[in-house]
């Protein structure tokens, strides 16, 4: 296991309101729960993590998430390669008391700014590689020990949570029939998934089984955005990422993200965020810190010198 000199028992002791530890390792831990909530995200590798009695098997771009008092266990010691991923431990006050909304429930979901996280979910594509870079990043900087920055860290912890968060479509208080609200859900689940390809208004309509007009008009008074808005907000915020937390150029971020090329991303992103992709990241230094070639070097599991265990 690569971890750091400040463990769980810190947390749980209130020392301190966050852990986390890069671990390579295979083992199979006996039920229990904690007081706090863990994220268990998969870079490499697979595991099996059993929480309130569901087994999940996790692979890379993964991710578990136990909210505080939930019995859970995880087994990869039958796995084929030697799994890495990062634990993260903290308690709930570690993002509230800064005005974030973040709420545990036992052996429930937890919920942050209005937004659910799965007990399970995973990353693909260039969310996954977002995943994994905010990941290097929160390691990096906790492995400062005593001289971490809580700030950058508790950042860091909010976007990563944010790739995870999934909007839900109510269809109950919405004025629509139940059957077109949940149409209309289909697609959104459809273009969060697709939004950095192409698409087009006649797949929605197949996908929702509604003419084109009647999807148009219910797709507005479920998510409030036109469709064009929509897939627009997604990209952008898929484009943040990059332009925080890579030194991809335009051209590979408008690629990634679904934008035709590196003016198109510009001119869409100044037109919403009122200012140039290159201001916004001035602007936003203590988010954009990127790994120096000597810290990605000592993050690297594959460079680690680690004991394997059964």
């Amino acid at each position: 296991m690569i971890s750091t000199n400040i463990t769980t028992e810190s947390l749980i002791r209130g020392r301190f309101p966050i852990t986390l530890t890069l671990e390579c390792t295979r083992k199979t831990d006996g039920t229990h729960f904690h007081n706090y909530t863990q994220m268990w995200y998969m870079l490499s590798g697979t595991m099996k993590h059993t929480i309130g009695g569901i087994t999940y098997t996790q692979f890379p771009g993964s991710l578990t998430v136990v909210p505080p008092y939930t019995r859970h266990n995880i087994d990869t010691a039958e796995s084929d390669d030697t799994p890495v991923y990062v634990s993260i431990s903290f308690t709930d006050n570690f993002l509230t008391d800064s005005g974030y909304r973040y709420f545990s429930f036992t052996n429930s979901r937890v919920r942050f700014e209005e937004r659910n996280i799965p007990e399970f979910s995973e990353l693909s594509g260039s969310k996954r590689e977002i995943g994994d870079m905010l990941a290097r990043r929160m390691h990096a900087e906790f492995s400062k020990h005593y001289d971490m920055d809580y700030d950058i860290l508790r950042e860091l912890l909010v976007e990563f949570i944010k790739l995870f968060c999934i909007t839900e479509v109510n269809t109950v208080d919405i004025t629509l029939p139940r059957e077109r609200a949940n149409a209309v859900a289909k697609a959104v689940a459809y273009i969060s998934q697709h939004y950095t390809e192409k698409i087009t208004i006649d797949t929605l309509c197949k996908i929702s089984a509604m003419s084109r007009r009647v999807f148009t008009k219910s797709f507005k008074i479920v998510t409030g955005l036109t469709v064009v808005e929509f897939i627009t907000f997604l990209r952008l915020d898929c484009a943040r990422y990059y332009i925080l937390f890579t030194e991809k150029s335009g051209s590979e971020i408008a690629e990634l993200c679904g934008f035709c090329d590196k003016a198109h991303l510009s001119r869409v992103f100044s037109s919403n965020y009122k200012m140039s992709p290159t201001e916004f990241k001035r602007q936003n230094l203590s988010k954009a810190i990127i790994l120096d070639r000597e810290q990605a070097q000592r993050w690297d599991w594959t460079k680690s010198e680690t004991k394997t265990t059964k």
